[in-house]
């Protein structure tokens, strides 16, 4: 198993400007060639499924199955957003506890660019065993943006969690 701290995040250095979901994709693929892996089975928990949906997208034949945990392929663009203070408490909650306390990283991942360059189109063509898992009242990636992406895909199940928000693991 490989776990990795997307940029900004967790154990990785603070978030510059902007987060690029291609640029983590192409990342990804070089890290897996650096430690030769030809394939991989990916669980992706949110911007990290939309980078794991990207890398299939890029290199198809690679990924073998995938599991997109809070995440689409595109993020609700009137997600949380402004001072760290003023965020809903459970998204606060959730931030201080996946990057641990860091304040200066959590700023700096609230004001950067996000750019998601996934279309529903590219989706189409992608046919990877996928299983979207989304919580129905999840703000940043609402159910309607789960649907449609379930949709898109040809070897996709959807697997809805009832009564649960974008922190899928800790409702």
């Amino acid at each position: 198993m490989i776990a990795v701290d997307l940029p900004g995040h967790g154990q990785s250095s603070r978030l510059k400007s902007s987060f690029v979901v291609a640029d983590g994709a192409k990342d990804m693929w070089q890290l897996m060639d650096h430690l030769n892996v030809e394939q991989v089975h990916g669980v992706g928990y949110r911007a990290g499924g939309m980078i794991l949906l990207k890398m299939a997208l890029l290199e198809p034949s690679r990924v073998r199955a995938m599991v997109l945990a809070s995440s689409a392929f595109t993020v609700l663009e009137e997600r949380p957003n402004g001072p760290f203070e003023k965020l809903p408490e459970m998204y606060r909650k959730g931030l201080l506890r996946n990057h641990k306390g860091d304040l200066d990283k959590i700023r700096a991942i609230l004001s950067a660019k996000f750019v998601a360059d996934i279309s529903v189109a590219e989706l189409k063509s992608l046919k990877t065993p996928t299983l979207p898992v989304s919580g129905d009242r999840d703000d940043s990636f609402p159910l309607p943006v789960a649907v449609k992406t379930y949709l898109a895909l040809p070897k996709a199940s959807l697997w809805i969690v009832p009564d649960v928000g974008h922190e899928l693991f800790w409702p």
